[in-house]
């Protein structure tokens, strides 16, 4: 299976259509042995991801990406990052550009398995 085919577990591809940049950004992190697990949303993210929902304090994709950034910016490796998007669009980007690219797909990936738990309802896809 390529990485095109390959999409996260739970994911739907209703926010993304593809996760290519995060699949394989998770795949040179297992090659070159650095722990990217803290990047898997975790039983208690969703949890809180859920309740802030629930709450009304977050109603957004827009408002999610910006959590998700908070929480996990900083775990991505650049030189990785930017290896993973240059083997899957053949150029090179800045670091900003391909980190908010990753934690843009994992905010969409959150809320896809959110919609798959039945804990949320995704109004309105990409398509």
């Amino acid at each position: 299976m390529s990485t095109a085919d390959e999409k996260p577990f739970l994911s739907t591809g209703k926010l993304v259509e593809n996760y290519k940049l995060l699949v394989n950004y998770m795949k040179k992190c297992k090659e070159v042995n650095l722990d990217c697990k803290a990047l898997i949303p975790s039983s208690n993210l969703l949890v809180e991801i859920k309740n802030l929902i629930d709450s009304g304090k977050l109603s957004r994709l827009s408002e999610l990406i910006e959590l998700v950034e908070s929480k996990f910016s900083n775990l991505v490796n650049c030189e990785l990052a930017l290896e993973a998007f240059r083997e899957i669009h053949g150029y090179t980007a800045s670091c900003e550009l391909v980190r908010k690219m990753l934690m843009t797909q994992l905010a969409s990936w959150i809320i896809e398995m959110l919609e798959v738990l039945g804990y949320v309802k995704i109004e309105f896809s990409w398509r």
